[in-house]
């Protein structure tokens, strides 16, 4: 696909799909250049052109030219797809290294001069995402953000190293209040071995000083109200010296992955 016209490379969707990235697929197949006229490609895509897409666009995947996830992503929001499709792109791509708070700042200040399409999405969605960030690693996390922010919360801090002489592990949420939320997911948390260490670790950091909540990722998908309601109520006892809620009673449901919502 490299031609006179300059580098030709698969592009958006179909780009962040060769890159194998979740919810992505390759066909129909759209594939850019910086020069040219657009054609169609039936019946399986589409040929663009853009003049900002340069050398540092694209790279060689498994033989292929392809847009970078930095640009793809750009390029996703630019095709007018829906903000939160976008956003999920980033954290996921950001998750697995794909892109960084780096790349797509500079990307963001390349292309945001233009007032391309789509730059006031990818604007707004990088301010609340500095290049010290650090994404979600699950979406059992992304789910539960959602819950607290769906219920007008102020956002947790995610992935906070905690302990002091003696290290009690990496938190999923912390609020200053001290207050935590701890995520179990099924395949990580459902064996008994599992269990007796997550009870272990709740008692030394209640003895910390925290107030700990552990939640199941049936919780999460199913009781999400509930969760909210207590999320909640836990501050507001710590907060103003109200009476704290009954003890949360998590639940595990028979999610297999093929049933695990997405």
């Amino acid at each position: 696909m490299l031609e006179a016209a300059g580098p030709s490379a698969l592009f958006g969707a179909s780009a962040l799909a060769w890159w194998d990235l979740a919810g992505f697929r390759l066909l129909p197949v759209t594939v850019i250049r910086r020069t040219g006229k657009a054609r169609s490609l039936a019946p399986h895509g589409q040929l663009l052109t853009c003049r900002t897409f340069t050398e540092a666009h694209w790279a060689i995947v498994d033989g292929v030219p392809c847009s970078t996830p930095t640009r793809a992503i750009f390029d996703l929001a630019r095709a007018g797809t829906h903000p939160g499709k976008v956003e999920r792109a980033i954290d996921t791509a950001w998750a697995r290294s794909l892109v960084s708070g780096r790349s797509l700042h500079a990307m963001l200040d390349e292309l945001g001069a233009r007032g391309r399409p789509g730059i006031t999405v990818m604007r707004e969605l990088l301010e609340s995402r500095p290049v010290s960030y650090r994404p979600p690693e699950s979406g059992l996390e992304r789910r539960f953000q959602q819950i607290i922010a769906d219920d007008g919360q102020l956002p947790f801090r995610r992935q906070i190293e905690t302990g002091g002489m003696e290290w009690l592990g990496r938190m999923d949420f912390v609020d200053d209040l001290p207050f935590i939320v701890l995520i179990d997911s099924d395949r990580y948390h459902g064996s008994l071995l599992d269990q007796a260490a997550d009870q272990a670790q709740t008692l030394a950091l209640e003895q910390a000083g925290y107030v700990v909540l552990r939640i199941t990722q049936y919780d999460v998908w199913y009781r999400g109200r509930e969760v909210a309601d207590h999320v909640r109520a836990e501050r507001n006892a710590l907060r103003f010296g109200t009476k704290p809620p009954p003890a949360w009673a998590p639940q595990r449901g028979q999610l297999g992955p093929q049933l695990q919502p997405t």
